[in-house]
Parts: C-alpha cells; sequence; structure tokens
C-alpha cells in the first residue's frame, strides 16, 4: 500500500527479489542447473527496478553454494563449489550491463557523454549539476550515527504501519479502524516474534531449511549494512525485508509442530491476521 499513488520502483523489485529467492532454494533442494540461473535473472531484474538490490549478492553466492549436486542424492560436492558462484555472479552481472548498454546506446538522448550517462546511472545519488554533480550520499536526517536507530524505526513503520500520518484527512471511524488494526499487528507480531525465539535454535537443519534461514539471516544483514546509511529513515527500502524475517518466524514455527500440534496453523493464521490488519490501517 505506500505510494500506491504512484507508479515506484519499490514493488516491483519485491517480485523479482521474491522469485529469486525462491528459485534459489528449489536449486537447493533439486540441485536443476535451470534454478540457479533462474534466479541470477530475477536478481538483475531486481537490480534493474533498484540498484539497492546488489546488496542481495551474499545472500544469492550463498545459496548457489549450497546448491545440491544433481543425480547425487543430495549429497554435497566436496569444497565450496566456486563454479556455481561464478555462474551465478556473471548472470547477474551479465544482464544487468547489457540492459544498461542497451539503454546508453538506443534511447538516451544523444549526446550521452560520459559525464551524463554517470549523472543518469547515480539517479537519486546524484548531486546538482550545478554544483558540479558527483554523490550525492542521503544520511540520516540528525547525521551518520543516527542511522541505526531511524533504521529500526523503519522497521516499526514497515511491520505496524503509522497510523498516525495518515496522508489524507481520513474520518473518525477510518482512524480508529487504522488504530485497532496496528494494535492487532502488534500483538500478532509480537507473538510470532516469541515464536520464532523459542524455535530458532531448534530448527531442522535439512538442506532446504538450513539454507532458507542461513540465507535469509545473510540478506537481512546486507540490505542493513546499506540502508543504515542510505536514507535509513524510509521504510520503502526496507520492504523486501518482510521475505526473509517471515521465512525465519516461519521456520521456527514449522520446528516447534513436532512439539504442539496447535503450531501448525498458528503461524499461518497469524501472518493472515496481521496482514489484514496492516492493510485496514494503511488504507
Amino acid at each position: 500500500w505506500l505510494w500506491r499513488q504512484e507508479a515506484q520502483v519499490y514493488p516491483l523489485g519485491f517480485a523479482f527479489i521474491l522469485a529469486a529467492f525462491a528459485a534459489l532454494l528449489y536449486y537447493v533442494r533439486t540441485g536443476r542447473v535451470e534454478f540457479l540461473y533462474a534466479g541470477a535473472a530475477a536478481q538483475a531484474g531486481a537490480v534493474m527496478s533498484h540498484v539497492g538490490h546488489v546488496m542481495f549478492l551474499p545472500a544469492g553466492l550463498y545459496l548457489a553454494a549450497q546448491g545440491a549436486v544433481a543425480g547425487g542424492g543430495g549429497q554435497r560436492a566436496a569444497g565450496i563449489p566456486v563454479y556455481r558462484m561464478g555462474a551465478y555472479l556473471l548472470t547477474v552481472v551479465g544482464l544487468v550491463l547489457a540492459a544498461y548498454g542497451v539503454i546508453i546506446a538506443l534511447i538516451l538522448e544523444p549526446p550521452a557523454d560520459v559525464a551524463a550517462v554517470w549523472h543518469w546511472f547515480l539517479g537519486n545519488a546524484a548531486g546538482p549539476s550545478e554544483a558540479g554533480g558527483g554523490v550525492s550520499w542521503h544520511t540520516a536526517m540528525g547525521g551518520v550515527w543516527q542511522g541505526p536507530g531511524d533504521s529500526l524505526i523503519a522497521w516499526r513503520d514497515l511491520f505496524w504501519g503509522r497510523p498516525a500520518h495518515l496522508e489524507f484527512p481520513a474520518p473518525v471511524w477510518a482512524s480508529t479502524v487504522a488504530r485497532l488494526g496496528t494494535g492487532v499487528s502488534q500483538l500478532v507480531l509480537a507473538a510470532l516474534a516469541c515464536v520464532g525465539f523459542l524455535g530458532i535454535g531448534r530448527l531442522r537443519r535439512d538442506e532446504t531449511t538450513g539454507a532458507a534461514v542461513n540465507g535469509s539471516i545473510l540478506w537481512v544483514m546486507s540490505y542493513a549494512a546499506l540502508y543504515m546509511t542510505w536514507e535509513p529513515h524510509n521504510p520503502v527500502y526496507r520492504l523486501t525485508d518482510l521475505i526473509p524475517i517471515v521465512t525465519l518466524l516461519c521456520a521456527a514455527a514449522r520446528d516447534l509442530e513436532r512439539v504442539e500440534r496447535a503450531w501448525t496453523l498458528s503461524p499461518r493464521v497469524a501472518l493472515l491476521v496481521a496482514g489484514g490488519a496492516l492493510s485496514v490501517a494503511s488504507w
């Protein structure tokens, strides 16, 4: 629902990076190399929608290295499979460079000299041309040291919504429903977090679950490394954090199903309630 009245790149990147993560997990499970290249192509699409998705590379390379050997009964190859990581990296870089080459050659208005291409490439990070261009890094409003705190606030806004910051005047009933929705979401997500902390140390480390958990941790850490310094107050850049965080919560809750049958449906129902409440809160 964020910026729902504008055409924005963030939901597009979300779709691509989710597809990349799913394809790479299928690669880990099956060893079929087409899933490796599908994941790389999907990440390239995410990077072309927003360059910040290069930060998925640590997780992507890890999952590429974890792929099961095709026809090997799931047995791991000895050592680090560098060739898989190289194939993944070269595919991502090659597709992105090819797309940029087409744009520079055929779409940018001539004369597209080096300075003009560089200014276009930097996008929002480009400094004002009258000041000589260059890179203009959008740090936290209160300085770089405020970045980690602003980043945590952005996470809070992403999960719990901001009914106090409605974009347009709303009737009293809508504001009341929004606040109730946010309250329900807080309770449900807090319960999910408790489930995660209880189950995270007892995860079944089968190939796919172990790779999903470790890849999700790498994913969160990599994106945080960038977005604690680049507009850390802006929740739109944290949209894709929902994917690895929810993956961790569901993996932990699934492990608890062996202990309590009640956990079989609880994570799904809780996420459904939280998602519905957030939709109401941000409507």
